[in-house]
């Protein structure tokens, strides 16, 4: 992926001026406890950045949700799998904000992961791109 498709992809993201995250405060988590429970069975990550962004780019094992039109239909079953949100990077709220929503729908173990998608590449772990 260009770095220009980054940026413009980046700047819709975060587009919106930072919430407040006041209302219903998030735990977060680091990049290192992400990777050590992906693909576990009581565990599910989220991306929250835009459609296309997510398309051009994720976290391996990551479902996409638009951030503030999460569902109950798009969240595990069990409401006790701990779920964790990301978005762009740490300037971005979008992952606060579904995270928010799962808290609603009943999910007790929710985090973000300020680092975001760009945190995770930077640290130089895998991610999925498409193919051409």
């Amino acid at each position: 992926m260009t770095r220009r498709l980054l940026l413009a992809l980046l700047l819709g993201a975060c587009a919106r001026p930072p919430q407040p995250t006041a209302a219903v405060p998030v735990p977060s988590t680091t990049l290192e406890a992400v990777e050590a429970r992906l693909g576990q069975t009581d565990f599910a990550l989220y991306d929250a950045n835009p459609k296309e962004m997510f398309e051009a780019g994720h976290i391996h094992g990551a479902r996409w949700v638009k951030f503030n039109e999460v569902t109950r239909a798009q969240l595990p079953a069990a409401p006790d799998t701990e779920l964790v949100f990301y978005c762009a990077n740490e300037l971005c709220t979008a992952s606060h904000d579904a995270a928010r929503a799962a808290l609603s729908l009943g999910f007790a173990r929710v985090e973000v992961m300020p680092a975001g998608y760009f945190g995770w590449r930077r640290s130089g772990r895998p991610v999925e791109e498409p193919t051409h």
